[in-house]
C-alpha cells in the first residue's frame, strides 16, 4: 500500500487541502481497545490546522478523496453516547 507522502490532496467538500502523512489501516481506537476499525487501508493527512484526518486512498471520478469516516462501515455500528433527560 505504498502512497506518496508529504503530497497535498483536495478532499470533497473542503476547500483546503490536506497533506498526506503515512499510509496505515483502519484500526481505530476505542475505550482503549485496539481492532474496532473496518482493516480498510487509509491515509492519514493533516490538515492546515495541524488535525490528522483518515483518508481514503482512491479518489472519486471528480479527482477528490474522502474522509474514511464516511465510507467506514464499521462507523455505522459505533454506539451513540447515552441521552440525558
Amino acid at each position: 500500500m505504498a502512497h506518496k507522502t508529504h503530497v497535498a490532496i483536495r478532499l470533497r467538500g473542503r476547500e483546503n487541502p490536506v497533506v498526506v502523512q503515512y499510509s496505515t489501516f483502519c484500526r481505530r481506537t476505542r475505550g482503549g481497545v485496539w481492532g474496532s476499525g473496518c482493516g480498510f487501508p487509509i491515509l492519514m493527512c493533516k490538515t492546515s490546522t495541524g488535525k490528522m484526518l483518515p483518508v481514503d486512498p482512491t479518489p472519486g471520478l471528480d479527482g477528490e478523496y474522502t474522509v474514511h469516516w464516511e465510507t467506514c462501515p464499521k462507523e455505522r455500528h459505533v454506539p451513540e453516547a447515552p441521552q440525558d433527560g
